[in-house]
This record gives structure tokens, C-alpha cells and sequence, in this order.
């Protein structure tokens, strides 16, 4: 039950992240949306190309979250590997995959 509590927890406080950083982002957008993005004509493919434009918010979140777990699970993953290989080849050898196919030579 315990880490059930603080798995909500962590979910409540992420979309409460989330929906301030929304929020904030919707108040500054405002001034913005005379400014259009910089687009090109493109003659070699006759389209016009967006060369330059906002980064949504969310993917702005979910670079710095990236950026901020890159260094520990790499700091973790030489502890891991010796532990996780031999359970992963004791439950799920390459036998048992699904996705395993041995080929029968005439």
C-alpha cells in the first residue's frame, strides 16, 4: 500500500506539474501569436518548409526530464547489467522468445 501511495503521489504532483507549466505557458503565448514561425519556400520540392518555431511546452518537459534521469540509469547500469543478464537468460532464454525462429536445413 505504501508504494501505491507514493506512486499517486508522484502522478499527482507530475499532472500538477504539468498543468502549471501549461498554464504559464498559455499566459506568455498570448503576446506571441502575431509572430508566426520562420517559413521558406522550398523549389526543389515545391512545399513550404517551417525552418524555425516554438517548442511545445510538454516536449521542452520531457527533454529536461530526459536530461535529468541520462546521468543516473548511466551511472546505474554497470551495477545492474552483471545482476538483470543471467536472471533475464534464466526466465526468457532465446528457446522461449516468441520471436525465436529456428530454421529447419533440408
Amino acid at each position: 500500500m505504501k508504494t501505491l501511495t507514493v506512486f499517486l503521489s508522484l502522478t499527482l504532483f507530475c499532472i500538477a506539474l504539468a498543468t502549471g507549466v501549461q498554464a504559464a505557458g498559455a499566459a506568455g503565448q498570448a503576446d506571441k501569436i502575431g509572430k508566426v514561425a520562420v517559413v521558406n519556400y522550398n523549389a526543389k520540392y515545391k512545399c513550404v518548409m517551417v525552418c524555425k518555431g516554438q517548442k511545445p511546452i510538454l516536449e521542452t518537459l520531457e527533454d529536461g526530464l530526459a536530461y535529468a534521469l541520462d546521468l543516473p540509469l548511466a551511472l546505474l547500469s554497470p551495477i545492474t547489467c552483471p545482476i538483470m543478464t543471467p536472471l533475464l537468460e534464466k526466465f526468457d532464454s532465446d528457446a522461449d522468445r516468441t520471436y525465436a525462429v529456428k530454421r529447419i536445413r533440408k
